[in-house]
């Protein structure tokens, strides 16, 4: 963004798509992260990229060598904390529940200038992720992040 313009990245230019599964712990700590190339059209970013330290929520981002952000992509209530209950009555109640181990997905595009992953969070597992500004829960270069291949039966 330059000069407060955002441009978004036309994805239909990258015909593969990254598939980075994060796996985290019920502390909301990412304890593996895999990956999987395939051929298709990421989906695109909805608006600017967030602000690192000033806005909240979690999103992941595609850093080049210069740590610039590339890429961006929101992701809503990754580790699962938040409940919705919808009553006959028409009333909707929200709850904060306790986290679980888990994962969650997002898809990236393949892009050649892409270095490192990162991604920015406000908390963690909780009900704070929502009102703390994000910050890097983890980076780390793309060459790193191993292929995400199925388990073989012993």
């Amino acid at each position: 963004m330059e000069n407060g313009h955002f441009e978004p990245v036309d994805t239909r230019a990258f015909p593969q798509t990254l598939r980075i599964t994060f796996h985290y712990d019920a502390d909301g700590q990412i304890t593996k992260v895999v990956r999987k190339t395939f051929e298709m059209i990421a989906p695109g970013s909805p608006g600017p990229p967030p602000v690192e330290n000033e806005d909240v929520g979690t999103w992941v981002e595609l850093r080049d060598v210069k740590n610039t952000t590339l890429f961006h992509q929101l992701v809503h209530d990754p580790f699962q904390t938040h409940a919705e209950v919808y009553s006959p009555e028409g009333t909707i109640e929200a709850f904060d529940r306790p986290p679980q181990a888990g994962q969650f997905d997002v898809l990236l595009p393949a892009m050649d200038a892409a270095e490192d992953l990162a991604l920015i969070s406000g908390g963690g597992a909780g009900p704070d992720e929502r009102i703390r500004p994000g910050r890097v829960v983890i980076q780390i270069p793309l060459d790193e992040i191993p292929p995400d291949e199925p388990e073989r039966k012993k």
